[in-house]
């Protein structure tokens, strides 16, 4: 369930959904979300001040509550190409 709807709103918030990877990791306490998006969309998904990622990461969290589940979303930063 968080899964879809973590793809269902980064999709609707960057120009390239194409690029979006959703990595799950799964530990003894918590399931972890590692999202990666194309470099260019970086800005729009931190938002203003990290407003609009940490918004998304609360939702996740209230999602993770109402399943009886620690969940966490976490923004990694793409690798430039060299």
């Amino acid at each position: 369930m968080a899964e879809n709807f973590i793809r269902f709103c980064i999709s609707h918030i960057v120009s390239q959904p194409e690029s979006i990877a959703l990595e799950i990791r799964e530990d003894a306490d918590a399931t972890r979300y590692q999202l990666t998006v194309h470099p260019d969309d970086m800005k729009r998904v931190i938002g203003r001040s990290g407003k609009t990622i940490r918004a998304l990461q609360s939702l996740v969290r209230a999602i993770g509550i109402k399943q009886n589940k620690k969940l966490f979303l976490n923004l990694v930063e793409p690798c430039s190409p060299q």
